[in-house]
């Protein structure tokens, strides 16, 4: 049974107690256990506030709403300028079909007009062929032969009745309508023994009525044709009329659209005059700038290709100032230096011009000005050569000075080119200031 006996891990003297008292200790480690903190921290971060309320997004949100208000506020202004006024805008769907010979269809729809205009006006002055007053004595001689032809000699009631019919003659003779009804004969009473001569004066008078009655009749229908083409005249002539009146509209409304064009082309124009000044005037203020960018620079022509050290030209035009204009410390100390920027040129043509910026502006005007009285430095066989560094505008404004400079280098008149491109000199005990080249020389040749 020893084997079930409580073991200790250490050597005892009472195994009991030994059992108690680890025990004891194991209990009291358990509840360290349990009671024990973690040394690393699992409990959730801190919030900071400018993660969760995002101040940077809330900005861009509140421009975004701000410039979707303004734009809203333009639009409703806009649209409340429309439904006051009738606006700029048609909103008329009126989709014309193009042609490629519109053009031409409207020259033959204006000569079909003209033409017939000029028969509308030839048939409203023509005169009609038919006298009504011919067809009167006319009918008034057909009834003295129907009178005279016929046999028994007319009653008073007969006479009258003839009278009757001459007026009614005459009445639709003036109204331009046939009669419709033969005029009656007397009736013939029973023929004699002389029967056969009768007879025949009867048949001729009725040839001769017959032959009236469709002379008549064919006059008749002659006036229905003309007045049925009367009124197709009419007719086609309110069409061209109608046709004419479009015309005049749609000519009015293309001379409302070319009056707009005009206009909008006049604001436009007002706008590229102000645009091109505002041009101009920045065009200068970035001339300017450049050529204030570079007053502490000198550009030096004549030097050979090659004779300096790649990388090292600052030095050598150091040596320059030594050596041949005797200046040297601190004030002339050069930021940079550097071969112009232009690609190597041939041996037979000149070298690329030297570019070398000062540090101070007191060093630039001191080289130039013994450059100046030296007039150029003779240097390892070439002539070099002093000039401001200024852009080529600039350049070609000054260099248009130079007729002007000569003719005073000629009259031994003290001169100086003053920034931008303003010459002055002394004239008789005055100076004289000219920025235009044409005025100097206009001055010069009245003073002469």
């Amino acid at each position: 049974m020893q084997h079930m006996a409580y073991q200790s891990l250490l050597p005892t003297v009472n195994k009991y107690l030994q059992q108690k008292w680890d025990m004891a200790s194991y209990e009291i480690h358990l509840r360290k256990v349990k009671s024990a903190k973690p040394t690393i921290d699992t409990t959730a971060p801190k919030t900071y506030g400018h993660l969760a309320l995002k101040m940077k997004k809330k900005q861009l949100e509140e421009q975004s709403m701000s410039r979707i208000q303004r734009e809203n506020e333009m639009l409703l202004e806009k649209m409340s300028h429309i439904r006051r006024t009738t606006g700029r805008i048609n909103n008329r769907n009126d989709y014309e079909n193009k042609s490629l010979c519109r053009e031409r269809q409207q020259k033959e729809r204006l000569r079909i007009t003209k033409e017939n205009e000029l028969i509308l006006l030839r048939l409203s002055q023509c005169q009609s062929h038919y006298s009504i007053k011919d067809w009167h004595e006319d009918w008034h001689k057909t009834l003295k032969l129907m009178e005279n032809i016929a046999r028994y000699p007319q009653s008073v009631k007969d006479k009258k009745g003839a009278t009757t019919r001459r007026k009614q003659a005459s009445i639709s003779l003036a109204s331009a309508t046939p009669p419709t009804q033969t005029p009656e004969l007397p009736e013939s009473k029973p023929a004699t023994d002389d029967a056969p001569p009768v007879a025949t004066e009867e048949s001729t008078g009725s040839d001769s009525k017959k032959d009236m009655l469709e002379e008549i009749t064919n006059m008749n229908a002659t006036l229905q044709v003309v007045a049925k083409d009367v009124t197709t005249i009419k007719d086609t002539t309110k069409e061209v009329k109608d046709s004419m009146e479009d015309i005049k509209v749609r000519l009015g409304e293309a001379e409302e659209r070319i009056s707009d064009i005009e206009d909008a082309s006049a604001m436009t124009e007002a706008k590229v005059d102000k645009y091109e000044e505002r041009l101009e005037v920045l065009w200068s203020r970035v001339e300017d700038l450049e050529n204030r960018s570079r007053r502490n620079n000198v550009r030096i022509i004549g030097l050979k290709e090659g004779v300096e050290v790649p990388g090292k030209v600052d030095q050598y035009v150091t040596e320059i100032l030594d050596k041949a204009f005797e200046f040297y410390g601190r004030e002339f100390e050069i930021e940079r230096a550097h071969r112009s920027p232009v690609p190597m040129p041939d041996r037979n043509k000149p070298p690329r011009a030297i570019i070398v910026r000062f540090l101070r502006s007191s060093a630039r005007e001191k080289v130039l000005q013994v450059a100046r009285a030296k007039r150029g430095i003779d240097w390892e066989g070439a002539k070099l050569s002093f000039f401001e560094d200024v852009t080529r505008e600039l350049a070609e404004k000054r260099k248009a000075f130079n007729p002007a400079i000569k003719r005073l280098r000629e009259l031994q008149v003290k001169h100086r080119m003053a920034y931008p491109a303003t010459l002055i000199f002394m004239w008789n005990g005055q100076q004289k200031t000219f920025n235009d080249e044409k005025k100097a020389e206009e001055f010069l040749q009245q003073s002469n």
